[in-house]
C-alpha cells in the first residue's frame, strides 16, 4: 500500500512521508508539478487580459476607484508591482462587484465582477482549461486561512477558518515563508484536484489576530447561521474589513 502524505516515511527516517521522500520524489515533470505550472501561467495570462478589458470597459480611473474601496482611503498609491497587489489585483478582477452604471461598454446587465462580465462577453476567446480556471476564480471568495503544517517548497496544510474546510494548497514561495498557526487572507481556488492561491494579503497574521476572525465568524453565523461560499461573497466588505 502506498504511504499517505501524513504517514511515517517508508524509508524509515521517522518523519512524515510528505516531509521526506514525497518531496524528493516529485520531479518537475510529474503531473502535479506540470498542472501547477500550467495554472500559474494561465493565471498570469488571464490577469493581463482582464486588466486590458477593465481599462477599456471601465475607464482608466477604475484602478483608483478599486484601490479606494479596497483600502478604504484614496491616499494609497497604485503600483502594479507592489506587494499590496497580491491581494488588491485578484480581488479587483474576480471579487469586486461593479455597479451597472460604472460600465462604459461591454458591461453586464446586472451588477457583477470584471471576470464575470468578461465571461459573459468573451468566453469564446478562452480555451476550455482557461475558462474553467476563470470560472473557479469567480465562484470562490476570499477567506481567512490558518496554516496547520508546512512542506517548504511544496505547499501548506490550511484550514479555512470561516467555513471550517481543510485543504492542501500547492504554494512554493509562501510555503517557504509562512509558519504553522499564522493566518492569511487569501483567494484559494480549486481545479482538477489541485488547490492554489490566486491571491493573498501581503502581510501574514499572527495567532493572536485569530480572535478578530473568530468574532467575525460569530457575527456571520448570527446573520446567516451557516457560513457558505455564497455568504462570503455577499459579505465580502465585512470579511475584508476585519
Amino acid at each position: 500500500m502506498a504511504a499517505g502524505r501524513n504517514d511515517p516515511c517508508p524509508c524509515g527516517s521517522g518523519i512524515k512521508y510528505k516531509k521526506c521522500c514525497f518531496a524528493k520524489e516529485r520531479s518537475p515533470s510529474d503531473p502535479a508539478s506540470l498542472l501547477w505550472r500550467r495554472l500559474n501561467a494561465v493565471d498570469e495570462e488571464l490577469a493581463r487580459e482582464l486588466l486590458r478589458f477593465a481599462l477599456k470597459s471601465l475607464g482608466k480611473d477604475f484602478l483608483d476607484r478599486s484601490s479606494d474601496e479596497f483600502f478604504g482611503t484614496s491616499s494609497v498609491p497604485i503600483d502594479v508591482s507592489s506587494p499590496e497587489m497580491q491581494g488588491l489585483g485578484p480581488w479587483m478582477l474576480y471579487c469586486r462587484t461593479i455597479p451597472v452604471k460604472d460600465w462604459l461598454r461591454d458591461g453586464p446587465a446586472k451588477r457583477g465582477t470584471i471576470a464575470s462580465a468578461y465571461l459573459q462577453r468573451h468566453a469564446s476567446r478562452l480555451d476550455a482549461f482557461s475558462r474553467r480556471y476563470l470560472e473557479a476564480c469567480v465562484e470562490e471568495p476570499f477567506s481567512f486561512y490558518e496554516v496547520e503544517d508546512v512542506t517548504p517548497g511544496q505547499g501548506l496544510e490550511m484550514e479555512d477558518v470561516l467555513r471550517g474546510e481543510r485543504r492542501y494548497v500547492s504554494e512554493r514561495s509562501a510555503s517557504g515563508m509562512l509558519r504553522p498557526r499564522q493566518l492569511v487572507w487569501g483567494h484559494v481556488i480549486s481545479l482538477e484536484s489541485l488547490h492554489l492561491f490566486a491571491g493573498m494579503g501581503s502581510i501574514p497574521l499572527e495567532p493572536i489576530d485569530k480572535l478578530e476572525i473568530v468574532h467575525l465568524l460569530a457575527w456571520l453565523r448570527k446573520r446567516h447561521r451557516l457560513v457558505t461560499t455564497a455568504v462570503l461573497r455577499r459579505e465580502d466588505a465585512s470579511v475584508r474589513g476585519t
